[in-house]
């Protein structure tokens, strides 16, 4: 996947960003049932998703 997000592949770009996503919104889920270190991984899926949407308004414009 990494491969396909530094060749540029759209579609790699989209399953990174979906991915995320799915991780960050589990983090959550484990933040609200009480695992205080989900803090840091809720944080770390915050910052890739962050980074990717900014990427792609980067480069494909803000549409």
């Amino acid at each position: 996947m990494a491969v396909g997000v530094r060749n540029e592949i759209k579609v790699a770009i989209k399953i990174a960003l979906i991915y995320a996503g799915f991780e960050f919104l589990f983090a959550l889920l484990f933040l609200i049932v009480g695992n205080l270190l989900s803090a840091i991984d809720a944080g770390i899926s915050l910052l890739i998703v962050h980074d990717i949407v900014g990427y792609i308004q980067e480069k494909y414009g803000e549409s």
